[in-house]
């Protein structure tokens, strides 16, 4: 079967982490900003998570898996991959359909996130390299990033390959690795940002400045201290 890949992503900023083995930072970093996207990027939203939720739950009922099933296999996949996703493609075979959603995925999950100029401009002013490292797709990271008005903001977007069985993602170590070879950065000039506490742990363990952001814990308030040093 021929896929329509049309909307594929094909900005050169947009690579999955295993190109990272090949990929080397062609400019000198003094310091290094590394974000997640989900919920790191925009506050948790309970009408976001239901919309995410549901395209979640339909992807896997047509793997042959009934609603009652996913809230437990979803729980179990969370917890030993770290990503939902992987758990999905690693344990089951994707049919046409599935491969089709996975190249031309439907915009609309986002459509409540606004341009965020305070956002904008807190990161813009980071004195430093900003990238992004996302469990999401690249075409899932562009819209994100492009509604909330970030598109311009990263040199690099790191995402993770659905196209293949036991894809890299938060929180392998390896991943984290991967980055620090890529951009030849010391351990103490990484700054990362994530929502989950388990990609926050690994990045601790590396020597990292980790920021676990929450409702608690904006990204804004992290973000504004920064702009004082």
């Amino acid at each position: 079967m021929r896929f329509n890949t049309s909307s594929m992503v094909d900005d050169d900023k947009y690579i999955y982490i295993e190109e990272l083995c090949d990929y080397k930072y062609k400019k000198s970093v003094e310091e290094l900003f590394i974000f997640d996207i989900d919920e790191t990027l925009y506050p948790f939203s309970e009408i976001m998570m239901m919309e995410r939720r549901k395209k979640l739950i339909v992807f896997a009922e047509k793997l042959g898996l009934n609603p009652a099933q996913c809230v437990e296999k979803f729980a179990m996949y969370s917890h030993e991959y770290g990503c939902v996703m992987k758990g999905l493609i690693n344990n089951y075979e994707l049919t046409d359909w599935h491969k089709e959603v996975l190249y031309n995925p439907v915009d609309g999950t986002y459509m409540y996130l606004e341009h965020d100029r305070s956002l904008v401009d807190l990161i813009d002013k980071l004195n430093g390299t900003k990238i992004c490292f996302t469990n999401g797709g690249k075409h899932h990271a562009r819209e994100i990033l492009t509604r909330i008005g970030l598109q311009n903001s990263f040199e690099l977007i790191i995402c993770c390959n659905f196209f293949i069985k036991n894809f890299l993602c938060k929180p392998q170590k390896e991943a984290y690795l991967m980055i620090e070879k890529s951009f030849d950065v010391g351990k103490q000039q990484i700054h990362f940002f994530d929502d989950r506490k388990v990609n926050i742990a690994v990045a601790a363990q590396l020597g990292w400045n980790a920021y676990h952001i929450s409702a608690e814990n904006e990204i804004k308030a992290y973000l504004a201290e920064f702009q004082k040093k």
